[in-house]
């Protein structure tokens, strides 16, 4: 297919090119306050994920913990019981 440029489409395509020359700074400047923007909202949605995750896990750890202080406990209780003879 031959290339067959017509007045209307290099007008077309030099008015495409400055409008992007012009657009372009002005939307780089409106977009960098937004993307830092996004970026500190990650930030904080990271460090708050973080928080809840180990707030968690803690809790977790402490049900977990309690479990075998429970069952060590009624193991101890068990052996006491076998050694009165009163089981």
């Amino acid at each position: 297919m031959k290339w067959n440029p017509t007045p209307e489409g290099i007008v077309t395509g030099i008015g495409l090119t400055l409008a992007t020359a012009v657009l372009f700074p002005v939307l780089r400047e409106i977009a960098k306050p937004i993307a830092a923007a996004g970026v500190q909202s990650a930030s904080s949605l990271s460090h708050q994920l973080k928080s809840g995750v180990a707030y968690v896990r803690e809790e977790i750890e402490d049900i977990v913990a309690e479990a075998q202080w429970e069952r060590m406990k009624k193991s101890i209780d068990l052996e006491i019981a076998e050694g009165e003879g009163t089981v």
